[in-house]
């Protein structure tokens, strides 16, 4: 018996080396597994209570896996996979594990004892089946933003750009945004999300100042929701400045779409990894989060997998609503996507998140619409210059409340958003490629980069600043992206910018991190980065 307990742990080790789950989950099944089903052939009198303790076995490890990934790092046991996941994830361990386990059976027992394998062998296969083809489905939410994922990921559909289907144009912008080139980014986004119309002009609304507002805000209610586009690290920077006032006020739960790690991980670690989420591998995303974290909010996740919109809006509804429901005093800020923070539905459309937390908590949350580029489309970047100049933007948003009527010709419910923050535009496109500025407000530190051109480089690469104290595989604080039609006479200049006065240098190509020389200029105002 203890001969195929090991053969047991050893196929699990050899297999995990392809699977894409860690060997320490496969081997904790393993043993729980192999022991019990070794018994039923062993004891074949006894097989009815064996099977029994072996599904029971099962489930224990499962859930001590779950125990597990509470109290410590949730990708020391399962690997990347999202919390809404898991348990599918867990599911296909088992599964896999008992597969395993009957087959070291299989070649190491007498046939005459076997026949009742083909049974459990069969289900087994079959449920496994049935868990990948789910998993699969759900890739988008499963792939780690590591630098050089997102470089790949972005020469993949640029080389189609032409062509793109909606979900992919929308994840090249998205991809372009987190390497700093926002400014490209525009000319992928949807031609009708939050754009103003021809008419724009400063009758019927005002414009104020969003810091008052927000503290208005912030001491009245008890759950807002503040929308953003996946594409606009400037949406995120903003939201980052709002979190403050709203902590000062009371708000002690933060919830956002884009975290698709266990929050509880999240909170112990203090910031993302590159598998913390999809769009969390923005730096300004990461930035929003470590923010959150040293204001002692409660990070929670939230989203849910549903191959239906409504299904999803359902189930983002019924996550935060049991959030809200966890306190008496509950005050919760949410951070979602574009669609979701409607509290009145478009016609034609299901309701929204926002609508349905409304119906489920009783508390009417207050919703926030935001709109900068490169969130507009190429047609539309003049008439949002026009809107910014009749609001008055400058350098500091502005919020308008309630919305303009304008906003309504393209289809929003004249309620679903109590308030708009617009932000300021750059007007020179192509000028600002690499020439990025934060936005007005945010304590950040300017670093002079200048990258050596090497001819041993594949381009495009991805130039980073880390934080001193973090791993490798943390989100990096900004980074940008280099492609070789940036350089000009061997060298490329640009800013980062750091929000730690110590930090880490660090570059990716499309084929992995590079061994970089890190050095100050000579007259030790520029970082000069080069190959080694």
């Amino acid at each position: 018996m203890s001969s195929q307990i090991l053969l047991a742990w050893i196929a699990n080790a050899i297999l995990t080396h392809t699977h894409p789950f860690a060997v320490w989950a496969q081997t904790m099944l393993a043993f729980v597994v192999a022991s019990t089903v070794v018994i039923v052939v062993v004891r074949p009198r006894q097989r009815l209570k064996f099977l029994l303790a072996t599904l029971l076995a099962t489930t224990a490890a499962a859930l001590a896996i779950i125990g597990l990934r509470r109290i410590g790092n949730y990708l020391d046991l399962l690997g990347s996979l999202p919390a809404n996941l898991e348990w599918y994830g867990i599911g296909l361990l088992a599964i896999v594990t008992l597969v395993v386990c009957c087959f070291v059976v299989v070649v190491s027992s007498p046939i005459s004892r076997l026949r009742w394998a083909r049974l459990p062998i069969s289900f087994a296969i079959t449920i496994a089946a049935g868990l990948t083809s789910y998993a699969l489905t759900q890739t988008p939410f499963l792939i780690p933003n590591s630098p050089t994922k997102i470089l790949n990921e972005i020469v993949r559909l640029e080389a189609n750009r032409n062509g793109l289907q909606e979900f992919d144009a929308q994840s090249l912008s998205f991809y372009l945004t987190a390497v700093g080139r926002e400014s490209e980014a525009h000319q992928y986004v949807e031609q009708d999300v939050n754009l103003p119309i021809e008419g724009v002009n400063s009758e019927g609304f005002q414009a104020n100042e969003w810091r008052k507002q927000i503290l208005e805000i912030a001491k009245r209610e008890r759950i807002v929701i503040i929308m953003e586009d996946h594409h606009t690290p400037l949406q995120r920077e903003w939201i980052q400045q709002t979190l403050g006032i709203f902590r000062d006020a009371g708000f002690d739960h933060y919830a956002a779409e884009g975290i698709g790690e266990w929050s509880t991980s999240l909170m112990r670690r203090g910031f993302p990894v590159w598998s913390t989420g999809f769009y969390t591998g923005d730096p300004s995303f990461g930035n929003l989060l470590r923010c959150v974290h040293a204001l002692g909010f409660k990070i929670h996740e939230y989203d849910v997998a549903r191959p239906d919109p409504g299904q999803r809006e359902e189930g983002q509804a019924t996550a935060l609503a049991r959030i809200f429901a966890s306190s008496s005093d509950c005050k919760l800020l949410i951070h979602s996507g574009p669609g979701h923070a409607e509290k009145f539905a478009r016609s034609g459309v299901d309701e929204a998140m926002a609508a349905r937390l409304w119906n489920m908590t009783g508390v009417e949350p207050y919703c926030i619409l935001q709109s900068s580029p490169p969130s507009v489309s190429p047609n539309n970047i003049a008439n949002y210059q026009k809107m910014i100049e009749s609001a008055q933007v400058e350098t500091e948003s502005k919020m308008i409340s309630p919305l303009p009527d304008w906003l309504l010709e393209y289809g929003l419910h004249r309620n679903a958003y109590d308030a708009y923050v617009v932000h300021p535009s750059a007007s020179d496109w192509d000028a600002a490629k690499l020439n990025r500025q934060p936005l007005a407000g945010n304590e950040l530190i300017e670093i002079s980069i200048v990258w050596k051109h090497s001819t041993d480089v594949e381009y495009p690469i991805v130039i980073g600043v880390y934080d001193n104290d973090e791993p490798a595989n943390a989100v990096a604080i900004d980074q940008l992206m280099i492609r070789k039609s940036d350089v000009e006479n061997g060298t490329v200049r640009f800013e980062l910018w750091s929000t730690q006065e110590t930090y880490k240098i660090r570059a990716h190509s499309v084929s992995g991190s590079l061994d970089i020389a890190v050095e100050r200029s000579d007259n030790e105002t520029d970082i000069v980065i080069r190959l080694r």
